[in-house]
């Protein structure tokens, strides 16, 4: 990539958005405001952008140039019990996290990657692991090209013949002998009646993204909520908790926030006055970076906030919230022993194995 041009720097600037390393035409950069790392490509050319979009990178940002952040897949999760149930069953999904840490330490893990990108149907992909404060319970990864995700599946079988992995699933298998508990959760498309009572939210965030279309719902999660006046759900990924939230809760008291931290793209739907009034903010959560400024927010409007962080990345997420769903199950945070140096790993044995 040579030298960075000027228009370069200012969009890393702006971005808040430390250089971590250049990969040929490619920027390894950690995102102070998520506490994470991307793969990024900047260009100016058109020519450029034609071709990124075809190799399945997404546009991030147009300022001074075109941004484009890598395909992403994540590999490995304690957290979220839908994807600890796509990597078979959830002793298996332990193995896996545990073998991969172990591997991501000793550097082994590279010679078993290299192995696989050598195969035809890979050529010239080059895939790059992601570290972060946010990123604890998820193991995350960015290719050059879409096929990431073919890769994805292929690494995780690669794995699971390893020595490493055998002799942790063994020692799982020994320490809790009974079957682990299965998840009592729904995801599931919203059917044409439920469709119709949305229509107001669908309507009006089709102005914001003329592609939106409401995704599959899931059920399970929302047992009973502390009792507050309103709930904020923070779109795109609170929309698939609003079926279950408006079973729970009255949907005229539902409102929405789309907070981003590139300072632009913010906006509220069914805002209303929280002066004395308790307000539940429910979000997906890495850093609860998003869920801390919307509690800000409701704060100086003379609000109460609450914080509910759904299958948290990291412990900054934990800290940063009253309630974690973790799995299926919902906990206070102070009821969470932060200091515990394996806490996710625990937390995630206390709940799949007792």
């Amino acid at each position: 990539m040579g030298s960075l041009s000027g228009s370069k720097i200012n969009y890393l600037v702006y971005s808040q958005l430390n250089i971590v390393k250049e990969i040929g035409d490619y920027l390894l950069v950690y995102d102070t405001n998520h506490k994470r790392e991307e793969l990024l490509f900047i260009s100016d050319n058109l020519e450029d952008a034609k071709k990124m979009y075809q190799l399945g990178w997404k546009k991030k940002k147009i300022l001074s140039g075109i941004v484009f952040m890598a395909p992403e897949i994540w590999i490995i999760d304690l957290s979220d019990p839908f994807k600890v149930m796509e990597n078979n069953n959830p002793k298996e999904n332990l193995a896996l996290y545990k073998t991969l840490e172990r591997f991501k330490k000793n550097k082994k893990i590279f010679d078993l990657i290299n192995k696989i990108l050598r195969k035809n149907e890979f050529k010239n992909l080059k895939v790059y692991f992601l570290n972060g404060q946010s990123l604890e319970t998820e193991i995350r990864m960015a290719g050059t090209d879409k096929r990431v995700s073919d890769f994805k599946f292929i690494f995780i079988e690669a794995l699971k013949s390893t020595r490493q992995f055998i002799k942790e699933i063994k020692k799982i298998e020994n320490v809790y002998s009974q079957q682990s508990r299965q998840f009592k959760l729904i995801k599931k498309p919203l059917s044409i009646s439920k469709l119709k009572k949305y229509h107001n939210i669908f309507n009006y965030y089709k102005y914001i993204d003329r592609d939106f279309k409401f995704p599959n719902n899931i059920y399970g999660i929302f047992k009973l909520f502390p009792k507050v006046d309103y709930i904020i759900l923070v779109p795109q990924s609170g929309f698939k908790f609003l079926d279950e939230v408006s079973g729970i809760f009255s949907l005229k008291n539902i409102l929405f926030y789309e907070r981003h931290f590139s300072r632009d793209g913010n906006f509220w739907l069914f805002k209303k006055d929280f002066h004395n009034k308790k307000v539940l903010i429910i979000d997906t959560s890495y850093s609860g970076e998003t869920l801390n400024s919307i509690a800000d927010m409701v704060y100086y409007e003379g609000g109460s906030p609450i914080r509910m962080a759904v299958w948290p990345k990291s412990k900054l997420g934990v800290i940063n919230s009253e309630y974690v769903i973790f799995l299926d199950k919902m906990i206070k945070t102070r009821e969470i022993d932060i200091n515990d140096q394996n806490l996710f790993i625990n937390l995630y044995e206390k709940i799949i194995f007792n």
